[in-house]
């Protein structure tokens, strides 16, 4: 006799005979509507043998299907130095089998059920109560914590998840080119950026030199934005009027990542009588090694376009161009060469 059915069951032999019991269980969006015994049906194959996927059997003797791994979540997980990693592990239709996180490089078994085995109180695992995650968190993540990590479930044989973790240390970045040179009497913008979403920093400082910038000095004019975003934070300094003694390197510093750091130079202009419409043309971002981002206004219509530093001195007129530090005869050897 051949059956066609769906769902699990269990089955005992009776005595001198060949017959089998079969609890048969009919699901329908989830829910059980219907069970019932047959009597004297043979298994699908014919050898009384129960499918692989239904031979996990409880501790009260009961058929279930066999645990397996939801495997949605990243196997390779990121985190950043002295932040939170969260290594994600769903196990469905675990019964009363157990689930454990194994550290792989020296075997460790850091968990096992809700409960802790290491000494380290940075590993924990995040279960709760009818859930099927199983997740393994390590707080203030260190270099020596990347690396491989199994969750395990103690079915026969054994079924385990790999999950890789990378640890990254935190770096702060400044947007733009290492050099920055600006006009004087026009104003420094600095953006430093920290690529730390899960815990942004509590603190950004900026340092002009070896001292941290001041924003309440007599000199006014420095202001500071901060900015929350989904890539991280970012930090911006605005110094105004720009003076000769703001030349010099600029730090940021962020509370949770390595500083950035920016040097400024502000440039002296002079204007002869044959600039007469220099209110009309200022830069801002010159570089001498690259191309420049040149800023300028003709008729209060702010532009920008992008030179090479020969026609920026051309343009400016080497006798126009003095930089803190440097005679203008350098700068008449760089036109010529």
């Amino acid at each position: 006799m051949k059956m066609k059915f769906e769902g699990f069951y269990k089955m005992r032999e009776n005595t001198g005979t060949k017959n089998f019991t079969l609890v048969f269980f009919c699901y329908c969006v989830s829910s059980v509507y219907a069970s019932r015994n047959l009597l004297g049906v043979s298994s699908p194959a014919g050898d009384g043998e129960i499918p692989s996927q239904y031979r996990y059997v409880d501790s009260k003797k009961t058929a279930l299907p066999r645990p397996y791994f939801d495997d949605t979540g990243p196997r390779n997980v990121s985190a950043v130095v002295g932040q939170s990693a969260l290594l994600n592990c769903r196990v469905k239709y675990p019964g009363d089998r157990t689930v454990s996180w194994m550290r792989k490089r020296d075997l460790h078994i850091l968990t096992s059920g809700v409960h802790t085995y290491t000494g380290d109180g940075r590993f924990s695992v995040r279960h709760s109560t009818h859930s099927d995650d199983w997740d393994l968190q390590i707080e203030y993540v260190q270099k020596r914590d990347g690396g491989v990590y199994e969750c395990q479930v103690n079915t026969e044989p054994k079924i385990y998840l790999a999950i890789m973790l990378n640890v990254d240390d935190a770096q702060a970045s400044i947007s733009g080119p290492p050099e920055i040179f600006v006009k004087k009497g026009s104003t420094i913008s600095l953006t430093c950026t920290v690529n730390v979403q899960s815990a942004p920093p509590s603190s950004v400082l900026w340092y002009h030199g070896p001292s941290v910038v001041d924003f309440d000095s007599p000199r006014g004019g420095i202001s500071l934005e901060t900015e929350r975003t989904e890539l991280g934070t970012k930090s911006r300094l605005l110094v105004t009027r720009a003076a000769l003694t703001d030349t010099g390197n600029y730090t940021c510093v962020p509370s949770n990542a390595s500083p950035a750091s920016t040097a400024v130079h502000v440039l002296n202009s002079k204007r002869g009588t044959s600039s007469s419409h220099a209110d009309k043309r200022s830069y801002s971002n010159y570089s001498p090694d690259g191309d420049t981002s040149v800023s300028f206004s003709s008729g209060g219509i702010p532009n920008k376009m992008i030179i090479s530093p020969m026609k920026l001195i051309s343009w400016l007129g080497v006798n126009d161009l003095q930089l803190e530090g440097r005679s203008n005869n350098i700068w008449e050897k760089n036109v010529s060469a």
